[in-house]
């Protein structure tokens, strides 16, 4: 069974990847298709942001959360 949980990045790398173009907001998507389906398969993902992932040596836009400031604060 696949995983129905998205990744969640620290703000910073988020950041990180939104600058380099890698990342961003679901609001950048003009047709909703992909959305819809990512809401579906990850029941827990925000449906707020995006980011290419490589699982296996290949990019793949995939749905992921962000952490709030504070936790990625505390992590650090």
């Amino acid at each position: 069974m696949p995983d129905t949980h998205p990744d969640t990045l620290t703000r910073t790398d988020y950041d990180r990847l939104e600058h380099l173009g890698m990342a961003g907001a679901v609001t950048a998507f003009t047709d909703t298709t992909t959305v819809d389906r990512w809401r579906d398969l990850f029941p827990g993902w925000k449906a707020r942001h995006w980011a290419y992932g490589d699982t296996d040596g290949v990019l793949r836009l995939a749905p992921v959360n962000v952490a709030r400031r504070s936790a990625d604060r505390a992590a650090a």
